[in-house]
């Protein structure tokens, strides 16, 4: 994985939550706004992305998602069995 695939918390591009997450880009708000954030790294959804397609995983995590609902029970086992 390259460099563009990680940015540090104090890094002004991680603050985008389109390119690092809602989390992500929360925590680097706040360590660059100088709040106590533990030094850190995120990863970038294109990382996601990436690793999803290359692995061919994009139809497995549909197929498990297809027929769920809300039902937590249901979402806790097939989240069991994606990873």
């Amino acid at each position: 994985m390259t460099d563009a695939m990680i940015r540090w918390l104090t890094d002004s591009e991680a603050t985008d939550p389109g390119r690092t997450g809602g989390k992500g880009a929360n925590l680097a708000v706040l360590a660059r706004a100088g709040l106590p954030v533990p030094p850190g790294v995120v990863v970038v959804t294109a990382a996601y992305v990436q690793f999803v397609g290359e692995h061919r995983l994009d139809a497995l995590i549909q197929s498990e998602l297809a027929d769920i609902g809300a039902d937590p029970d249901a979402v806790d086992a097939a989240s069991s069995r994606l990873r």
